[in-house]
């Protein structure tokens, strides 16, 4: 899950969310590999669907449905109501 700003677009459809624009985030990953190696996921959600864009370092550029949202992540921050 990453944080999207608030100065994003979401179209409220809580079944097909589209957001705009892309998503880009950088970030260090820290493998015994590369330590310390800067990547970045980058993707559109569209209409439910997330399309990896090919300089995002998953190196896919397929179409995929967006996983449920776990109920923990998506009641975070809601006011409960008495």
């Amino acid at each position: 899950m990453h944080p999207l700003p608030d100065s994003w677009t979401f179209n409220g459809d809580f079944e097909l969310p589209t957001f705009q624009p892309s998503f880009r985030q950088t970030f260090h990953r820290n493998d015994v590999d590369a330590p310390g190696a800067t990547v970045e996921c980058h993707y559109i959600i569209t209409d439910g669907k997330i399309q990896f864009c090919p300089d995002s370092w998953h190196r896919r550029s397929d179409i995929v449905q967006m996983p449920l949202i776990p109920d923990w992540i998506s009641d975070f921050g809601q006011e409960t109501q008495d």
